[in-house]
């Protein structure tokens, strides 16, 4: 396959997407989650998760990268 060219048009887009047979309505959107346990408090993450003696939360590493979860439409 090779590109030939686009289509900006939204009339066009509906169009093209009708004639071959799929949808041209927007997807719906899910909420957004909440923030990771490690985000959310001392407090929360005591009641949530006991991992057992030994364990202190002070210790655990959070996530290596910062994931950008915006959306651009």
């Amino acid at each position: 396959m090779r590109l030939i060219g686009f289509v900006n048009e939204g009339a066009e887009i509906k169009k093209r997407l009708d004639h071959i047979g799929e949808s041209s309505a927007s997807p719906k959107i899910s909420q957004a989650r909440g923030p990771p346990l490690w985000d959310a408090g001392d407090a929360v993450q005591s009641e949530v998760f006991d991992a057992g003696p030994g364990w202190v939360i002070e210790q655990q590493f959070g996530p290596d990268v910062r994931f950008d979860q915006s959306v651009n439409w």
